[in-house]
């Protein structure tokens, strides 16, 4: 089973930027939060970024993408996230959500085993709940 999500750009909103477009320009005009669980300060979207000459201000790192959603709601930051981290955020709701200003490739998920688990009627039943679940995300 594979799963793939995109990417968003969030920025809570009744900031000035939700009301109007994601542009480059608006992109780089705001603080930038980033998720890197090894810590490092630099992710996909600065790779892109690089890839054209440039870079965007780093605000705030963080470990985990789930938090990330609850900080940009309160603060004039932005984040790219997976569109589904900003859908299913408990701050989902006070957020604008924009296609990011630049290609990003999507995130994939795969659903992988050990052969030695294959056969097994719970496994098999527990891999089922799982693609059925990620299939109607």
């Amino acid at each position: 089973m594979v799963s793939a999500d995109g990417n968003v750009v969030i920025v809570a909103s009744d900031h000035p930027a939700a009301r109007r477009a994601m542009t480059m320009k608006t992109y780089f005009a705001l603080a930038h939060v980033l998720v890197s669980p090894e810590g490092e300060r630099h992710g996909l979207v600065d790779r892109a970024l690089a890839q054209q000459g440039k870079r965007r201000v780093l605000a705030l790192t963080l470990p985990q993408m789930f938090a990330a959603p609850a900080v940009v709601a309160r603060t004039n930051m932005t984040a790219t996230v997976m569109k589904r981290v900003a859908l299913g955020s408990s701050a989902g709701s006070t957020l604008a959500l924009f296609p990011p200003p630049m290609t990003l490739p999507d995130v994939t998920f795969d659903l992988i085993w050990h052969r030695r688990s294959d056969a097994s009627p719970a496994q098999r039943w527990f891999r089922s709940i799982v693609e059925s679940t990620a299939a109607n995300l």
